[in-house]
């Protein structure tokens, strides 16, 4: 359960930074920079007490001490992910590099070591044969954030929980993990879409994917009763077209790899 509860925090982190946004053949790269921030919800989901209890433990986990910055650049060779705070599994100073290939890593500067991120470590918290319910639905409603023209898109997620076979839950527990929001997102920056932020771990898993056609997205609202009373706002801060030297998309030279924290590696 340890294991799975590390996954679907990183399918969130992975989400709220990478959900509409993907690389392009363009020569230059878009960077951006997000702030994450729980917030008392504004239209709570009706609460569930045994995802509720999890609520504080999921918020920190995700954005410790309520709010947190990630960077992010994208271009042909891949997607590079920074944060400028610790997360549970992720040093001070971590960066992930997920590439072009469909590999994942994940860098620690400071002890100028990596491990692998399974790419299939996300899927496989999902019981067999079943997989997200996703529902989208373009509002034709669009507004100016942070100087961008974005549309008002709505969205439902239903995440089926891993009960093994043959279990039978007693009465009340829940099956399944709603989540709902809104997202608005940007059309002026559709031509970095492509395939391979979309096949980064915990986004095409959780069904987001669909929404990283669209464009980039300058705002999101993510509700769940796991969030209990809270919700995640995510805003982009400041973003731009620029080239990115070389070697932002490879593990550097003398680096060492060393074994992932349980449940986030291969």
């Amino acid at each position: 359960m340890l294991f799975r509860a590390r996954r679907l925090v990183l399918s969130v982190i992975c989400v709220a930074g990478a959900a509409a946004a993907a690389c392009g053949p363009a020569p230059t790269h878009l960077r951006y920079t997000m702030r994450l921030e729980m917030k008392p919800a504004s239209t709570p989901m009706p609460p569930d007490p045994i995802l509720g209890a999890l609520g504080d433990v999921v918020a920190q986990s995700m954005v410790p001490g309520g709010m947190v910055e990630m960077t992010s650049t994208l271009g042909a060779e891949g997607m590079r992910l920074e944060w400028n705070k610790p997360l549970p599994g992720m040093p001070t100073g971590a960066v992930m590099i997920h590439r072009a290939d469909g590999s994942t890593v994940l860098i620690d500067p400071t002890q100028k070591t990596y491990w692998k991120v399974a790419t299939d470590s996300m899927t496989t918290m999902f019981p067999a044969g079943t997989k997200p319910k996703v529902t989208t639905s373009r509002t034709g409603q669009f507004e100016t954030v942070q100087g961008e023209r974005a549309e008002k898109i709505t969205f439902s997620i239903r995440l089926p929980l891993p009960i093994p076979d043959g279990v039978t839950l007693p009465p009340g527990m829940p099956t399944e993990v709603p989540m709902e929001g809104e997202a608005w997102v940007a059309p002026r920056y559709q031509k970095y879409l492509s395939g391979v932020a979309r096949t980064l771990p915990g986004l095409s898993s959780i069904g987001l994917d669909q929404l990283s056609t669209e464009g980039l997205q300058m705002k999101q609202i993510l509700r769940s009763p796991i969030f209990g009373n809270q919700q995640l706002e995510t805003l982009v801060t400041s973003v731009a077209e620029e080239r990115t030297p070389p070697g932002r998309f490879v593990v550097p030279d003398g680096y060492r790899e060393v074994p992932a924290p349980a449940g986030m590696g291969r």
